[in-house]
């Protein structure tokens, strides 16, 4: 079941440290966070706080492609919230446009 395979990749089980292990650090941070700004793809209140939260925390780690695909966001500030945040509830698309 990939939910299963999922929850085991969470910190603190095995097949995480094994995976950090192959992987390397650097790699392993990536997907993370790769994986914790899938979670901010489904627009929802509160991700506008969650994405600020997450670029600060990207570009604080040595990944120069990461670090430019960050200031894009930022660069983007009020379509990316947008898409973030306003989209999630259909009554409010004409407020966002």
């Amino acid at each position: 079941m990939p939910g299963t395979l999922l929850r085991r990749l969470r910190a603190g089980h095995p097949l995480r440290l094994k995976e950090e292990r192959i992987l390397g650090p650097e790699t392993t941070v990536l997907a993370s966070l790769v994986r914790s700004f899938a979670a901010l793809l489904t627009p929802a209140d509160g991700n506008a706080e969650l994405l600020t939260a997450w670029i600060v925390e990207a570009q604080a780690v040595d990944l120069p492609r990461l670090y430019a695909f960050t200031c894009g966001l930022e660069l983007d500030g009020d379509a990316v919230t947008a898409a973030l945040t306003c989209w999630a509830d259909v009554a409010l698309r004409h407020q966002c446009m």
